[in-house]
């Protein structure tokens, strides 16, 4: 499993892919024959947290948008708020958490190094 996803991952990353969800890695590994569930698959990420990739937290509204970002789950406050997309007044709840990550610029560059072997520097030159 672990590969699977990392291989989908250094893939999105050299794409440039930003801002993923752990839906959008299950559908990946699904096209390549392979079944994940959503808990292992973010569990997995959060593990690459703060090394490979960033997590983001969102706020959702009733109607289905991105009302706002928050810090982190465990700081969550229920409250009363408006979304700023909709206008719907609506009582916040960690049940409507999105959870979607992106690349560290660190991670970005060392995969655009690992990319450039030995032999790919020696053929560049060659050209």
């Amino acid at each position: 499993m672990i590969f699977i996803i990392d291989g989908i991952l250094e893939n999105m990353a050299l794409e440039g892919k930003r801002y993923f969800s752990p839906h959008y890695i299950i559908s990946a590994a699904e096209t390549q024959g392979v079944e994940l569930s959503l808990k292992e698959v973010t569990e997995y990420l959060l593990s690459l947290v703060p090394n490979k990739i960033k997590v983001h937290y969102e706020m959702e509204c009733p109607n289905g948008d991105s009302d706002f970002e928050i810090v982190s789950p465990h700081d969550f406050i229920e409250e009363t708020k408006i979304c700023h997309i909709c206008s719907v007044e609506y009582i916040t709840n960690l049940d409507r958490i999105w959870v979607y990550f992106d690349f560290t610029p660190e991670y970005i560059d060392f995969l655009k190094k690992k990319r450039i072997t030995p032999n790919s520097r020696r053929d560049l030159l060659l050209i």
